[in-house]
């Protein structure tokens, strides 16, 4: 019913779907001045008329009609202090038909308007065309939306002109200007669209923001415990808050500042963690906590997978946006991906899911690591890393109150016992004057006095006579012996 007018409430991946058809519009070459408007409601979701509401549900959605009937018949009491306020139009904040109700009320806004893109992510629309059918269709738009008590931010309105020559281009933004004199005209590193650039300069403003963003998040994650820092960095701080502008923007262009907010987490989560990391055990960190990694990945490894995957799962719905698009616009990603990655692209009904775009890289970096897992040491790091249950506790919630948090030093050495790291300074053993830097020999010296020497005695006999060892301790009497000690 909103495809593909309406992209905000049922439609999977309408925001991006916006996106990618109105940026594919402006990267266009077009022969005559196009003019692309964002247009902006005042309090939209407060002030639509609820007799409009009710009766676009009737006849569009007569199977929730009496529910939301039974919410909006009367007005609603909003207290404010000792007094109260009577909530007569729009919906309500927190309603879960809210975006449903808004949506059907606003569908009427679209219809029949003559433009080469006209679409809307609940209150957000965008208008993409001919300065004087742009024009028409704001007309009709403010006319329609007066009647449902929608009316229009001028002064939040932007408009953005394309084409081939800066002077029609200019005129068409005159022209329209004229009409509607209160409207921003938008520069070109400031053209964003639900929160995603646009252009090539808006894209490298927003990776330098981001930047600036990720910077001051490290330095005052310092102040908190380690285990805390390094939870809240990969759930919640650092791709999370990118993996949108990856998925809709172009940010593979621009590759150096990726390389640059690379360098600022690594030297961020070096300083968190107290650890050195060299460029092998980067690499291996950045890979999924699954795959032997700290879960923390590399923007210059995930923003291709993220924007191919995107841009072919909305790829049906961003043809009925904007007819006039192909996958033509893809071909270089695609070919800087292949170059990367040294693979086949994915097939047809994979290369929707971004796993298949970013599992070929995570399996050459894999390949990578085990060929320079040249000692003993390394291998056994690398394979204990690999086990899927070995990074159970990167992905633990650290509460204290159900014994999961970790202390900074305790982080620390899961941390490099997980990669191999230097845990300590190079320093001789008190019994042996063996040299590590590892951490690793004190967990095993052969001349350690108490339950560290056991255990190496246990190993040893395993490994000289394991038929003999096993067979001794699997007969009954020494079963019966055991069973009784652990009694007592």
């Amino acid at each position: 019913m909103f495809n593909p007018v309406q992209l905000g409430f049922g439609i999977r991946g309408g925001a991006e779907a916006a996106v990618h058809a109105v940026r594919t519009y402006v990267e266009t070459t077009h022969t005559e001045a196009r003019v692309v408007v964002k247009l902006d409601f005042c309090n939209a979701f407060t002030t639509l008329r609820r007799d409009v509401l009710l009766t676009t549900v009737l006849a569009r959605f007569p199977a929730c009609y009496r529910y939301i009937w039974q919410s909006y018949r009367y007005p609603s009491h909003l207290s404010c202090g000792s007094s109260q306020l009577s909530s007569e139009t729009g919906v309500q904040q927190g309603d879960p038909y809210g975006p449903l109700g808004y949506g059907l009320g606003s569908l009427p806004l679209f219809e029949n308007l003559d433009c080469d893109i006209a679409v809307g992510f609940l209150d957000d629309v965008t208008l993409a065309g001919q300065a004087d059918k742009v024009i028409a269709a704001v007309r009709t738009i403010i006319a329609r939306g007066f009647k449902m008590g929608l009316e229009l931010n001028l002064g939040k309105c932007e408009i953005y002109s394309v084409g081939s020559f800066t002077a029609d281009r200019l005129h068409a933004i005159r022209k329209v200007l004229d009409t509607f004199p209160g409207m921003v005209v938008a520069k070109e590193e400031d053209l964003v669209l639900l929160g995603a650039p646009l252009t090539s300069a808006a894209c490298e403003i927003f990776l330098q923001s981001k930047t600036v963003q990720l910077d001051h998040f490290l330095r005052r994650l310092k102040n908190i415990p380690a285990h805390f820092s390094l939870y809240l960095l990969k759930n919640c701080l650092f791709i999370p808050k990118l993996l949108y502008g990856f998925r809709t923007a172009r940010c593979y262009e621009h590759m150096p500042l990726m390389e640059t907010m690379d360098k600022c987490m690594r030297a961020g989560l070096s300083s968190i963690l107290n650890i050195r990391v060299n460029d092998m055990q980067w690499s291996q960190m950045t890979l999924p906590v699954r795959d032997g990694g700290l879960g923390l990945r590399a923007t210059k490894s995930l923003v291709l997978p993220a924007f191919l995957a995107s841009a072919y799962s909305v790829a049906s719905l961003v043809s009925s946006i904007y007819p006039s698009t192909n996958e033509a616009h893809l071909a270089s990603a695609v070919q800087q991906w292949a170059t990367q990655t040294r693979s086949e692209p994915p097939t047809d009904n994979a290369r929707k899911f971004q796993t298949a775009w970013d599992r070929p890289a995570i399996d050459h970096v894999v390949s990578t690591l085990r060929l320079a897992a040249t000692t003993e040491t390394d291998k056994a790091v690398l394979l204990a890393a690999l086990n899927r249950d070995s990074g159970a506790w990167l992905n633990a919630l650290p509460a204290p109150s159900l014994h999961t948090f970790l202390r900074d030093d305790e982080v620390r050495i899961g941390v490099a016992l997980r990669f191999g790291l230097h845990v300590v300074e190079e320093h001789n053993c008190v019994n042996c004057a063996s040299r590590e830097t590892n951490g690793h020999h004190g967990l095993s010296c052969s001349s350690s006095k108490g339950r560290w020497s056991r255990h190496l005695e246990l190993n040893s006999e395993t490994k000289r006579k394991p038929r003999a060892f096993l067979a001794r301790w699997s007969h009954p009497d020494c079963q019966t012996r055991l069973i009784s000690a652990r009694t007592a």
